[in-house]
């Protein structure tokens, strides 16, 4: 195993002095080598790493006063890790984080009006009068004896087939 101190540097990405633990600890310099020497206990390692910013866990695993195995029990036993937790989890755990009862309590009842309700599109004006069943194109409509009751006359365009009063047209050309 490699020495508490070249641990802590690795992990820190920087130089780690006996001064600075003894600092750290509240020990005089001798001290601070002493413990180093004989092993830090973790309590001290925990101070430590809060104080140079190394996450207190990684050290402790590194140290071996911790497995892996037993960290990785003790978040599964409390929570999941964000590796492993499946989509419903995360969804439902950033929920109860951001929403208070009562802002749940009325999202899942716009969800439900909503799931009741068919679709219907915004901004379409949806009365009797205005909705027609959908027909054929064989199939006569009332639309149709709309069209043909009004007095908007229908011109043939670019249509050189006889008239029913049998004139022909020219290509392009309009009717008076």
């Amino acid at each position: 195993m490699m020495s508490q101190r070249v641990i802590l540097e690795f992990l820190a990405g920087r130089r780690v002095t006996a001064v600075e633990i003894g600092e750290i600890l509240d020990v005089t310099e001798k001290t601070a080598r002493k413990r180093l020497a004989a092993g830090l206990n973790a309590s001290d390692v925990i101070t430590i790493c809060r104080a140079v910013g190394i996450n207190p866990v990684e050290a402790l695993v590194q140290m071996e006063f911790l497995t892996t195995e037993e960290t990785m029990k003790f978040v599964d036993s409390d929570g999941e890790l964000l590796a492993t937790a499946d989509q419903e989890t995360l969804i439902l755990e950033l929920i109860d984080r951001s929403l208070s009862t009562s802002q749940l309590a009325d999202l899942l009842a716009a969800r439900t009006r909503r799931s009741n309700e068919v679709y219907r599109p915004s901004g379409v004006d949806r009365q009797p009068g205005n909705v027609r069943e959908l027909t054929s194109p064989n199939q006569p409509s009332e639309f149709d004896d709309e069209i043909n009751g009004s007095d908007l006359h229908l011109r043939s365009v670019a249509d050189n087939s006889p008239r029913e009063d049998g004139h022909g047209g020219d290509v392009g050309a309009w009717d008076a």
